[in-house]
């Protein structure tokens, strides 16, 4: 559902703007990394003048660097570019700052902008500063206390983990 928003949010802005649009995604090959990747490929499916031009793998064992060489390089390849979507928490506050550096003082449409997900400390600062301009976010917390919960009980009481259900947890469960 993450990835489903933060499309809901992009393409139609995209969409406003004149001609082509060009995304450079920043790849994390998790899980999670992929799902978010894949809501992506099958949303622009809908948006023909909006495409993925370059995909950055970000490394597991120096996610900030790696990325950090992936914007600067996806900036001199395609200097029109629209958007760095990054699939993971810190890679998105590096590719801002990568931007920032790049574009100074400059808005949308040039520089890209940059979307994300989910919020750390560093990147509310860019977001408040407009370097970052969305980052999709989950109660990671509740999260947690929901699984918990669940397998209390699991053996406690035999009780399998249901998926979300809102009547139980009245929160919603992503990716």
């Amino acid at each position: 559902e993450g990835a489903t928003a933060m499309d809901k949010y992009l393409l139609p802005l995209l969409e406003k703007q004149p001609g082509k649009k060009t995304i450079a995604l920043q790849y994390y090959a998790a899980v999670f990394g992929a799902t978010r990747a894949e809501q992506l490929k099958r949303d622009l499916k809908s948006y023909p003048n909006i495409s993925i031009v370059a995909q950055g793998n970000i490394s597991g064992t120096d996610p900030e660097g790696s990325t950090a060489a992936n914007v600067h390089a996806q900036l001199i390849q395609y200097p029109k570019l629209s958007v760095i979507d990054s699939t993971f928490d810190s890679p998105t506050v590096v590719a801002a700052r990568v931007v920032q550096q790049r574009y100074p003082g400059q808005s949308f449409p040039q520089p890209p902008l940059v979307v994300g997900f989910n919020v750390l400390p560093s990147s509310l600062v860019d977001i408040r500063n407009g370097t970052i301009d969305a980052i999709v976010d989950a109660p990671f917390e509740a999260q947690a206390w929901i699984a918990a919960d669940q397998a209390a009980g699991y053996f406690a009481r035999q009780k399998a983990p249901a998926k979300a259900d809102p009547t139980t947890y009245p929160i919603k469960m992503i990716e």
